[in-house]
């Protein structure tokens, strides 16, 4: 790197914890989204160190620096939490976290222009998220080799699929195309072409492999992103990339090998698929064979067709934050009956895979705004930076920005918001604003000590989330189950589910039949918002002990409306056999 910045800031030391470090933490886990994926945890503790410790320089200094369009990303929270008042919340506990998530984001995107951070050290941030990514490449290409047999501590991969840390292979595939990008923008910096050999041989090595995964991966997703990213930066670059055409070449080689023995490498990836969503699995000329036949051949189809006229019903006010996975389990019959072959997901369904449908469904035309606001800002960011850098910065983006419109990346990826962060920080960071800290001497000593409560609420909340996530995981062996979990307010749901069901059942087997009927209470309540197909498994088997033979074909009408493929894919349940002799006839 550039020789004016050798000493590195603490700024720069915390963003390599984050992205080297933090998401590298795992155990066996129950899976899902957020904080209940182990490594989720830790990206967000030492997110929040970085916040934190930004509040307390902004308090220290007389000065404290915006971008010029901070206005833009501010309202994006704004608005989006306005739409909780205006339409309604349906699940509070939901509502808080998602906010909480939101509005921390905007509180690291505005703690990282506190540092006066030049170019020259933008550039070795970039650096480090490549070499983040070579890590997490590397941890990928040795799940197709080892698959299961791995060491607990890392994730294994019984199909061979290189999904790493992230459990998810898309999750994967962005973030290498992401990287694939800041590599080949960093060969048109000095700090790389001028710079020593093994920099270069790092950038080289991290564009091989990154290529190499997501071919290999078949992520559809990753592939549209990789080659529709890299027309725009070469393009944007062209002049640049000529400066020095031989590490250029190079590099572009790196991603044209990498490429190659990924198509050729018999890995078993296409087992695993990149979308379980999709009729079958295989190649990406696969998914494509089926998107082509319709609902009856790709699942996202079904899913979008529901979603938007879930959207005419109400675009105003939306249905309530919370509210998706309710409207959209129970539009589908409807959708079935005019459409007898269509394929939808054999699970509950609580987001449509689209960031700005889901949205539009809970929130109405508020949260449209928001976005419509948020855009506005990065593309009027962008132009200000000219073709070459603006074009570069618009090829990082576009794959973050590009998987939210068919996943939900920053849910089950928290380094992968922040990633996002750190490039609309670069992005911004040429137009910058200063205002005074005018805050009395007393209300200066009052933001500090809530910052430090902030700090040590937020650190002891997220240790207590490390600590139920093991709690889950040893839950049938331990003898204090769920010590911790039964305390923290993120796995509330998790563990009514656990400790209602476990009581229903244990009271069926002990004769005990009032307290079944308060377990019913409970799961009749629970499928209101949530009708997954456990929770009228749970209340079929309640009502058919208790001789409710009404109720029970209720339930199950309900059930086979919402879930017409269970026979199918679970021939051998007798109660499905039962309940559809029973109810059905």
């Amino acid at each position: 790197m550039e020789t004016t910045f050798k000493r590195w800031k603490p700024i720069e030391i915390m963003l390599a914890v984050l992205f080297l470090l933090a998401p590298f933490y795992y155990h066996p886990n129950i899976g899902g989204e957020g904080l209940r994926i182990p490594n989720n945890i830790t990206v967000w503790m030492m997110a929040t160190i970085i916040i934190t410790y930004s509040l307390h320089l902004v308090l220290k200094r007389p000065t404290f620096v915006v971008p010029k369009y901070f206005i833009y990303f501010a309202a994006f929270p704004i608005l989006i939490t306005l739409s909780g008042f205006v339409t309604g919340v349906e699940q509070p506990m939901q509502w808080l976290f998602r906010l909480l998530f939101i509005w921390g984001g905007l509180a690291f995107f505005f703690s990282l222009f506190q540092h006066g951070l030049k170019q020259g050290r933008l550039d070795r941030i970039l650096f480090v998220i490549v070499i983040s990514t070579l890590l997490h490449a590397s941890v990928g290409i040795a799940q197709i080799w080892f698959q299961a047999h791995f060491p607990f501590w890392l994730p294994t991969s019984r199909s061979g699929a290189s999904s790493g840390f992230f459990q998810q292979i898309n999750n994967q595939a962005t973030y290498q195309v992401t990287a694939i990008m800041m590599a080949i923008y960093l060969t048109t910096r000095p700090c790389v072409f001028l710079g020593r050999k093994w920099v270069q041989g790092i950038i080289v090595l991290a564009l091989l492999t990154a290529s190499l995964l997501v071919v290999i991966s078949n992520s559809t997703i990753g592939i549209l992103t990789l080659l529709i990213s890299l027309l725009i930066l070469i393009t944007a670059l062209w002049q640049r990339l000529k400066i020095n055409k031989q590490l250029s070449q190079i590099a572009m080689a790196a991603i044209i090998i990498g490429a190659i023995i990924g198509y050729n490498l018999d890995s078993g990836n296409a087992m695993y698929a990149d979308n379980a969503l999709e009729a079958g699995y295989g190649t990406v000329l696969d998914k494509t064979d089926a998107l082509r036949a319709g609902y009856s051949g790709a699942a996202r189809l079904g899913i979008y067709s529901i979603s938007f006229d879930l959207i005419k019903q109400q675009p105003l006010a939306g249905y309530g934050i919370g509210s998706f996975g309710r409207v959209w389990q129970h539009s589908k019959p409807a959708f079935y009956a005019a459409h007898p072959d269509a394929i939808l997901p054999a699970e509950f369904l609580g987001h449509p895979h689209n960031e700005i449908l889901f949205w539009l469904v809970e929130g109405g035309i508020l949260t449209g705004i928001a976005f419509v606001v948020l855009l506005v800002g990065i593309l009027i960011s962008l132009s200000k930076l000219g073709g070459a850098r603006g074009g570069a910065y618009f090829a990082m983006l576009l794959p973050l920005i590009l998987h939210t419109q068919i996943e939900l990346p920053f849910y089950t990826s928290a380094i992968h918001w922040f990633l996002l962060l750190t490039i609309l920080m670069m992005i911004n960071n040429q137009q910058l604003s200063y205002g005074e800290n005018k805050l009395s001497r007393g209300m200066n000593v009052s933001l500090k000590g809530l910052n430090i409560i902030i700090f040590s609420a937020s650190s002891v909340f997220l240790m207590n989330c490390a600590m139920s996530a093991v709690d889950f995981m040893n839950n049938k062996t331990d003898s204090k189950p769920l010590e911790y979990a039964k305390y923290n307010p993120y796995y509330r749901e998790d563990i009514e589910w656990l400790s209602m069901g476990g009581l229903m059942y244990s009271n069926m087997a002990s004769g005990n039949r009032d307290n079944v009927k308060y377990a019913i209470d409970w799961a009749e309540k629970y499928a209101l918002y949530k009708p997954t197909r456990h929770v009228h498994y749970i209340l079929m088997d309640a009502y058919e002990y208790l001789g409710l033979k009404a109720k029970y074909c209720e339930v199950v009408i309900q059930w086979w409306a919402m879930y017409p493929t269970d026979l199918a894919l679970h021939p051998r349940d007798t109660r499905l056999q039962q309940a559809k002799r029973t109810c059905l006839k």
